[in-house]
């Protein structure tokens, strides 16, 4: 069985090469009666293989033209250089989504509104799809914004958050809505987008710009949020601590002894001019004193030394009293 299946491939084997030699052979007849046919084609073969190559290299040329004006625009330090180095990049045919957004925001910032909202606008036309529209479109909002047009700013912030409410852009639009309203007095609808933005895109950089706002006109308009200051609760009070029990009041203290109680008034005399037999109030009787020994001792030395001291001569007219003993 072996060598049935060795003879049979071999045979199988030759085969294809006689065929494939009979094609060959074909070939090269068809060539030697029709040679010109065959060399057009060989021909056309080979352009297309020179073109692919040279616009291969063309391209490759042209994209390190582009992204060298491309980086010598990043690298410019004023917007005003900027601005030049992107239009030139522009001009050369780099007008990518990226690059026309970037020479409207730079535009902007140099202050030439008209070239960046046709930038922007070019954008927004040539490039529907790219992710920078959204933003592109804000930039006309602000352009207009800052002409006063009011009505245009406010439908470019709207467009934005309602033809792509998933881009980042949307997320700060009622900001944008905000500062609108209050360019125009509405000071009510200023105050319900500025609050829709801190809950929109809370703990961020415009709902902190939001908050501000909203402090700001909470201090000039205070009516406008009345119904706010209703919804807080009163402030809890503390408890009032009941105050500490007085001991009683002490009992008057009774005069000293030695302390002479006041006198008492002398009884007024009755009509007919006599005394009258009523006694004086016990309260109001005088007390006596009863000097220490000291104080008695003291007193006799006194008394002493005024005996023994001689008495001046009364002068001339006067009289002597008499000394009583």
């Amino acid at each position: 069985m072996a060598r049935k299946y060795k003879s049979s491939r071999v045979k199988e084997i030759l085969k294809t090469s006689r065929h494939a030699e009979e094609e060959i052979s074909s070939l090269w007849h068809s060539i030697r009666e029709k040679p010109w046919q065959y060399g057009i084609g060989a021909a056309v073969v080979v352009a297309a293989l020179l073109f692919t190559v040279g616009y291969q290299q063309h391209t490759k040329a042209s994209n390190r033209t582009n992204y060298t004006a491309y980086a010598k625009a990043i690298e410019a330090e004023d917007p005003a250089g900027q601005e030049k180095e992107l239009e030139s990049a522009v001009a050369v045919g780099m007008a990518t989504p990226e690059v026309l957004y970037m020479m409207g925001e730079t535009a902007i910032k140099a202050g030439e509104y008209d070239k960046a909202k046709s930038a922007l606008e070019r954008l927004r036309q040539e490039h529907p799809e790219s992710k920078f529209v959204p933003d592109a479109v804000e930039a006309i909002g602000f352009i207009a914004q800052e002409a006063e047009d009011y009505d245009a700013a406010l439908k470019a912030y709207n467009e934005v958050s309602e033809k792509w409410p998933q881009s980042f852009a949307a997320r700060r639009q009622a900001l944008n809505l905000a500062r609108v309203y209050e360019a125009q007095g509405n000071l009510e609808g200023a105050v319900k987008a500025y609050q829709d933005q801190t809950r929109q895109f809370p703990n961020s950089s415009v709902a902190k710009e939001a908050e501000m706002a909203l402090s700001r006109l909470r201090e000039s308009n205070p009516e406008l949020f009345a119904e706010e200051a209703a919804k807080t609760p009163p402030a809890e009070t503390s408890p009032v601590t009941p105050p500490a029990e007085t001991p009683a009041e002490a009992a008057p203290v009774a005069p000293s002894a030695e302390t002479p109680a006041e006198a008492a008034p002398a009884a007024s005399p009755a009509e007919g001019g006599g005394e009258t037999d009523e006694l004086p109030e016990v309260s109001k009787a005088p007390k006596l004193v009863i000097p220490d020994a000291a104080a008695a001792q003291g007193g006799a030395d006194k008394g002493a030394a005024e005996q023994s001291t001689p008495a001046e001569p009364a002068s001339a007219g006067e009289t002597q009293p008499a000394t009583v003993q």
